[in-house]
């Protein structure tokens, strides 16, 4: 019995745009058990590419395939051929597949188009650092910027509840996050899942951030670390959601373990009377659902 259950090509994959040249990946399936059969029977076999109806190389079964030159639409399969007859005894062929090979110059172009178009699909200045964020606000007249300070606190709803309002505190969220590099996300949380509008009520969110670790060196004047840590503060002004120095931990990923111990610590101290406490991390989206309370059946 013939030991091939088939054979397909993995790359480019079907619907692909890909720079040429490219150098097709071929898989070929063996059946399970079948492995000495088939080094008997294909030991000197081939695998052929063929590109729009014609056929481009064929190499050895193990050797690698030839790279292919070429701009434009292609339409591509591959099949096994054993020796035999003039042409060899073609045994397995691939189902097509489709995919645009461009020049660098048309690829460029083309992830700069999508980019662009992701992009318009964002509020503007979504992907802002923290110290960017910071130096946007300081631009702004003081006045602005206390009562920027005066309306999110105010829009912070539950998130902003204090140690003696806990009493109809239903849940508790401690978010992980690290402090410099991770504030874009923080600010996606705050927009949408977290949001005023967004958030139920007897639920409060805290960024578990811990000691952040800036250090001054060559690549980093005093002057910008200053920068970091009065961004840090700014933050911790505006939002009142970010917790630092308040947490005996370092910022660090390997110290991640340390977050969430020093949330549940902070839970069970400040937030006692909470009914639950959750550990989630910055990259999820988190759906809270209204809190039902008892039901009768």
């Amino acid at each position: 019995s013939d030991p091939v259950r088939g054979i397909s090509l993995i790359y480019p994959t079907d619907g692909a745009i890909e720079m040429s040249p490219v150098v097709f990946r071929v898989q070929i399936h063996v059946q399970p058990g079948g492995e000495k059969l088939f080094s008997a029977q294909y030991a000197n076999a081939s695998f052929c590419v063929e590109v729009n109806a014609v056929t481009i190389f064929c190499s050895k079964v193990g050797e690698p395939g030839l790279e292919y030159h070429y701009v434009g639409k292609c339409t591509a399969r591959v099949y096994l051929k054993r020796p035999g007859g003039d042409e060899g005894e073609v045994k397995s062929v691939s189902d097509p597949i489709s995919f645009m090979l461009v020049d660098e110059t048309e690829l460029i172009a083309r992830v700069s188009r999508e980019i662009d178009q992701d992009h318009k699909k964002h509020r503007a200045g979504y992907r802002l650092s923290l110290v960017d964020w910071a130096h946007s606000q300081h631009r702004r007249p003081d006045r602005d910027i206390l009562q920027r300070i005066e309306q999110d606190r105010r829009g912070m709803g539950d998130r902003t509840t204090t140690a003696n309002e806990t009493a109809e505190l239903f849940l508790v969220v401690g978010v992980k996050t690290a402090v410099i590099s991770r504030f874009p996300l923080r600010q996606a949380i705050r927009e949408t899942w977290a949001s005023q509008s967004s958030l139920p009520q007897g639920v409060k969110v805290i960024f578990l951030g811990c000691r952040p670790h800036a250090v001054a060196s060559p690549s980093l004047e005093e002057a910008k670390l200053c920068r970091i840590w009065e961004s840090i503060e700014l933050e911790k002004q505006v939002y009142a959601d970010l917790l630092t120095d308040e947490l005996d931990c370092d910022d660090a990923y390997v110290r991640l373990a340390d977050k969430s111990k020093e949330f549940l610590h902070l839970v069970a101290t400040r937030y006692s009377n909470a009914q639950y406490a959750m550990v989630a991390d910055d990259d999820i989206y988190l759906e809270l659902l209204k809190e039902l309370g008892p039901q009768e059946r």
